[in-house]
């Protein structure tokens, strides 16, 4: 039997260029998945192309770029946690690594796990102007750098419509190797949707804050972080940074879970936080941390205007600085909520003993 699929595979060669073929490639090995997204490259069909990555442990993965529009990758069984693919390791290197490089649009990944990167584990190319990238129900954790980076340069171009769900962002250690990791990073993007996710151990061991669990900024726009949850992070969402124009414009943050009690981090910081963006919703979030800062949001410069902070619940303080300006409304700040906090550590129980499981 698998001397027949290498057959079919060695015969996908031969054909994969004519226009007429339906593409559906099954990997097994690392050589064999590298191969694929070769073939996949080389395409001349207009039609999908799917690579299926059959169950193990696939090693030595490094800057699989996607070149091709509409390419879709996933495992064979659907189940994330029974494929994984490994680079070369979760520490500084000489030259970039990542593990797959999305340089094209329409490109998706799914029910896969992905770990030990010297950067990122995925890459997606704003600067090439990379669109509609899709990741879901995948399992990301430890890399070197930010788990998932949405890169851009200096031109004016954007990633658009990319969809983050229903997956699992992590340091299997609690907290990361170096200050400059996160979750999702994001510069130059507009209308994302990051929803349904898991973030936990985001967090510095040294010198300084982490950077978020999800964080938009640098000419991004319309991005919408909805019902995720975020444990045991330094910082958890923010969109914008600093007071450098132009404003961020647009977007909602609504409904996130996020919760912190490992006292033992030693740069735990705000919850959501607003830097120079306007027309922004805040709505009905839950925030709760036993750590030492003071604020649960913060909305940051006078560039920061049109901004509605509502419905939303925590143990700390809802401030703004620098004078930014903002409509708050039957916000719920108080010193402890004791179904809130009995919910809350209910749920981070869940999630700590499903990534022991992982």
């Amino acid at each position: 039997m698998r001397y027949e699929l290498k057959i079919l595979f060695l015969a996908l060669t031969t054909f994969f260029n004519t226009t007429c073929l339906a593409e559906t490639l099954t990997v097994f090995t690392s050589n064999e998945l590298k191969r694929a997204v070769t073939l996949s490259n080389s395409s001349n069909s207009n039609k999908a192309i799917k690579i299926l990555i059959a169950d193990g442990d696939y090693y030595g993965l490094s800057n699989l770029k996607i070149t091709r529009p509409n390419v879709h990758i996933s495992s064979a069984s659907g189940i994330r946690e029974n494929v994984v693919l490994h680079g070369n390791g979760m520490k500084k290197q000489r030259l970039s690594e990542v593990i797959f490089d999305i340089s094209a649009s329409n490109v998706s990944i799914s029910s896969i796990t992905l770990t030990d990167s010297p950067n990122h584990l995925i890459q997606v190319r704003a600067e090439l102007g990379v669109s509609h990238f899709v990741l879901k129900n995948c399992v990301l954790r430890d890399s070197f750098e930010q788990l998932l980076k949405v890169s851009a340069s200096e031109e004016k171009k954007y990633s658009d419509q990319g969809i983050i769900e229903n997956n699992l962002f992590y340091y299997s250690d609690g907290v990361g190797p170096q200050y400059y990791i996160g979750g999702i990073d994001a510069h130059n993007a507009r209308g994302w949707t990051v929803k349904k996710n898991h973030f936990t151990g985001i967090a510095s061991p040294a010198l300084r804050e982490a950077q978020f669990a999800i964080h938009f900024w640098r000419l991004s726009s319309n991005n919408n972080v909805v019902d995720n949850v975020i444990v045991n992070s330094d910082r958890g969402i923010g969109l914008g940074m600093g007071n450098a124009r132009p404003v961020q414009s647009g977007g909602t943050i609504s409904n996130n879970i996020i919760l912190h009690f490992d006292k033992s981090h030693l740069f735990s910081d705000v919850g959501i936080a607003l830097e120079n963006v306007k027309s922004v919703n805040v709505l009905n979030n839950l925030i709760l941390s036993v750590n030492h800062y003071p604020n649960a949001i913060e909305f940051r410069y006078e560039t920061s205007t049109d901004i509605t902070i509502k419905g939303n619940k925590s143990n700390k303080a809802i401030s703004a600085r620098d004078g930014a300006q903002a409509v708050i409304q039957n916000n719920e700040t108080a010193s402890m909520f004791s179904t809130l906090w009995s919910n809350a550590m209910h749920l981070y129980t869940k999630l700590t003993v499903y990534i022991k499981k992982s």
